[in-house]
C-alpha cells in the first residue's frame, strides 16, 4: 500500500510539473504562468488534480513575488473532472481562454460559475459539456465565443449591461434545460445557431433598440417562444433575420426606471448610460452602496458601476437600473 501510495503521488507530482514552463510557478494547488513583472495566467493544464471547488485569488505568489491574475488561459482546466461546484472567478480577470473549462462539473455537484470581471472576453468552448447548472454575472461579458456553453445544463441566462457579441457557431447549442434568455441594450451581433438545439426555451427577452444583426437560425426555427423587445421596436424585431422567426412579439419598458419622483424631469437608461432631460442644476449618481459614482451637469451620463444606481436631481431620487 505504501509502494501504491508513494507511486500514487509521484504521478501527481510529475502531471503537476509537466505544466510548468519558463515563469511558471505552483500557488495552492493551482499552475500559475507569468505574463510580465506584475501579471499573471492559468497555465495549460493548470492544475495538481486536488482542487475541487475553486474561488480564484486576486492576487497570487511566486514566492514572496506577487502577480494580479488577469486571465484563465486556454485549456487551463480541459477534461478535468474532479473540477465541480462553485468556481468564482475575479474581478481582475479579464479573459477566460479556449477550452479553459471543458467537461468539468459532475452530476452531484455541477458547477456554479461566477464571473466577477469587467469587459470579460470569453474564448471558444470556454465551457463546452462541463456539467454546468448555474451561471453568475455580476460584472459584465464583452464578448462570447462559439459553443462557449455548449450542452451544458444552464436553465436560465441573463446578461448584463456591456455584452457586444456572441461570436461563432453554437454558443449555447444543445443545452436541453435551458428556458430563458435575457440580452441587454448593448448588444449588437449573435453568431449563427446560437441556441439552435434549446427545446424548452419560453421567453426570449433583448433590450437592444436596434436589432441585433443575426444569421438565420439562432433559435429553433420551430420555437413557440415569446420574444420581449423594447416598447416601439416590435415592427423593427420581426423583419429583421433571425428575431423574425419567433411566431409571437411583445413590446416591454425597458429603461430600468423603478421609480420617478421628480415631476418636470426626465430620466431613463438606454444602452447602458443614464439619460437625464429637464434637470436645473447638478445632478448626482450612487451607486446602491451610496457611493458617489458621479456629480455634474451632463444630460448623458456613463458611469463605470453597472447595477442599481440612484440618480438624485432637484432634491428628487430616481433608482435605476444598468
Amino acid at each position: 500500500m505504501k509502494m501504491k501510495s508513494l507511486l500514487k503521488n509521484s504521478m501527481l507530482v510529475a502531471a503537476l510539473m509537466s505544466a510548468f514552463t519558463a515563469g511558471a510557478f505552483e500557488y495552492k494547488g493551482v499552475v500559475y504562468e507569468a505574463i510580465d513583472g506584475t501579471t499573471c495566467k492559468v497555465a495549460k493544464n493548470g492544475t495538481s488534480f486536488s482542487c475541487t471547488e475553486l474561488t480564484f485569488p486576486e492576487i497570487v505568489y511566486d514566492g514572496e513575488t506577487p502577480y494580479t491574475l488577469v486571465e484563465i488561459g486556454d485549456d487551463a482546466f480541459n477534461g478535468a473532472v474532479f473540477l465541480r461546484g462553485k468556481v468564482t472567478i475575479p474581478a481582475t480577470v479579464k479573459k477566460i481562454g479556449s477550452f479553459s473549462f471543458k467537461y468539468t462539473g459532475s452530476k452531484a455537484a455541477p458547477l456554479k460559475v461566477t464571473i466577477a470581471g469587467e469587459d470579460v472576453v470569453i474564448g471558444d468552448n470556454a465551457f463546452e459539456q462541463a456539467i454546468m447548472d448555474e451561471l453568475n454575472i455580476t460584472g459584465s461579458v464583452k464578448t462570447i465565443g462559439g459553443q462557449v456553453f455548449y450542452a451544458t445544463n444552464l436553465t436560465k441566462v441573463v446578461f448584463p449591461e456591456g455584452l457586444e457579441k456572441i461570436d461563432g457557431f453554437g454558443t449555447f447549442g444543445a443545452c436541453q434545460k435551458l428556458t430563458e434568455v435575457e440580452f441587454p441594450s448593448t448588444l449588437t451581433s449573435v453568431g449563427s445557431y446560437a441556441f439552435m438545439g434549446c427545446p424548452k426555451v419560453s421567453k426570449v427577452t433583448c433590450k437592444a433598440m436596434t436589432p441585433p444583426t443575426a444569421n438565420w437560425g439562432i433559435f429553433n426555427t420551430s420555437t413557440t417562444a415569446t420574444l420581449y423587445v423594447p416598447k416601439g421596436t416590435k415592427d423593427a424585431y420581426a423583419a429583421t433575420l433571425g428575431w423574425n422567426a419567433f411566431p409571437t412579439i411583445e413590446e416591454i419598458e425597458t429603461t430600468g426606471v423603478e421609480a420617478v419622483d421628480a415631476e418636470d424631469v426626465k430620466v431613463f437608461a438606454n444602452g447602458g448610460v443614464i439619460n437625464v432631460a429637464g434637470a436645473e442644476g447638478d445632478v448626482e449618481v450612487y451607486n446602491a452602496a451610496g457611493q458617489l459614482l458621479y456629480k455634474g451637469a451632463d444630460e448623458a451620463i456613463s458611469v463605470p458601476a453597472k447595477g442599481i444606481t440612484i440618480v438624485k436631481v432637484g432634491g428628487k431620487a430616481v433608482k435605476v437600473a444598468l
